[in-house]
Formats: structure tokens, C-alpha cells, sequence
């Protein structure tokens, strides 16, 4: 019984690891992408702030589930043998959570859209380059 809830334990602490650093990513992104907003030439448009701040929460929890896959089993093999459960239950966790994303991207249409994101933000920085230049 006792292993029982010390796995249980570990499972939700994954979860609870994997949140708080979602949201130290997505804080650390608020202030540099408040700044940015705050330095640039242009107008302050609420609204559109408000919007990146939603794409920057969404990928900061995203990145934080797909790198844990990656990141986990590393901090895994140079651990010591206490916290492995910890790190294999993060690991475990970041798969549940990576495929709950894929799943509800893939129901919403979005998960194609990734590589079109991409490029229309590049051509947004290359054209507020021109704008702050001008």
C-alpha cells in the first residue's frame, strides 16, 4: 500500500513539475514580450497583446510536455537512484500530456498549421524590423 500511494504521490508531482515550469516559461515570456512591446515604434495595441500572450501560454505548456519527453529520461541516467521515481513519473506524465496536445490539435485542425505559424511569424519580426528602422 505504502508503494502504492508513494507512486501516485510521484505521479501528481510530475504533473505539478511539469506545470509550475510552464508557467515560469510563460512569466519569463510575458516580461520579455511586455518590453517588446513597450520599446517598439509602434502603437500599443492591447488586443494583440492579449492574443500573444495566449499563443505564448499554449506554447510554453506544449514545450515544456514535448521537451519532457526528451529532458526526463537525461536527467534519469545521471541521477542518483532516490529520486528516479520522481523523473520517471515526469517522464510518463509528459507523454500523457504531449498526446492529450497532439489530440486536441489534431480535433481542432491546428496541428497542419504549425509550419504556417512559423512563417507568418517570421515575416511579422522581418517586417516590424522595417517598420522600427523607418
Amino acid at each position: 500500500m505504502e508503494a502504492l500511494k508513494e507512486g501516485f504521490s510521484a505521479f501528481i508531482l510530475g504533473f505539478f513539475r511539469l506545470i509550475m515550469v510552464s508557467l515560469g516559461i510563460w512569466m519569463a515570456g510575458l516580461l520579455l514580450l511586455l518590453f517588446r512591446e513597450l520599446f517598439s515604434a509602434r502603437q500599443f495595441q492591447f488586443q494583440d497583446y492579449l492574443k500573444k500572450l495566449w499563443k505564448l501560454l499554449i506554447f510554453a505548456f506544449e514545450g515544456v510536455a514535448y521537451g519532457g519527453i526528451i529532458i526526463a529520461p537525461i536527467i534519469l541516467f545521471f541521477i542518483d537512484s532516490g529520486k528516479k521515481l520522481d523523473y520517471i513519473m515526469v517522464w510518463i506524465d509528459a507523454v500523457i500530456l504531449s498526446a492529450i496536445y497532439f489530440y486536441v490539435r489534431k480535433q481542432t485542425g491546428t496541428l497542419s498549421n504549425w509550419r504556417n505559424d512559423f512563417q507568418s511569424l517570421f515575416k511579422k519580426v522581418n517586417h516590424r524590423r522595417d517598420q522600427d528602422r523607418s
